[in-house]
């Protein structure tokens, strides 16, 4: 369990990372709001807290980079849409 919360948060961190060296967004604030879907202070909740992010979190992250790849068709950001593809679906699986 452990081991997912870890690769949740990492996979979030990664996108903020690149949003943020694309200048799309400038805090956590901004990438909470936009990104997640969330309020401003979601992000550095589950980052300080060690807290899985919603699936509703990441599916929210997860659609809004398939908006941001049709836009600058970015390949970094095709590959963290599919990781994040992948993350979700594992935790969809563990409720079947």
């Amino acid at each position: 369990m452990e081991q997912v919360i870890s690769q949740d948060i990492q996979f979030i961190t990664k996108c903020f990372k690149l949003l943020r060296k694309l200048n799309l967004v400038s805090s956590q604030y901004q990438f909470s709001e936009q990104y997640l879907n969330k309020n401003k202070y979601y992000m550095g909740m589950i980052l300080s807290e060690g807290r899985q992010p919603s699936i509703d979190a990441l599916h929210n992250l997860i659609h809004n980079l398939c908006e941001l790849h049709s836009q600058t068709a970015t390949t970094y950001i095709a590959q963290l849409h599919e990781q994040g593809q992948q993350l979700l679906t594992q935790r969809l699986l563990k409720f079947l």
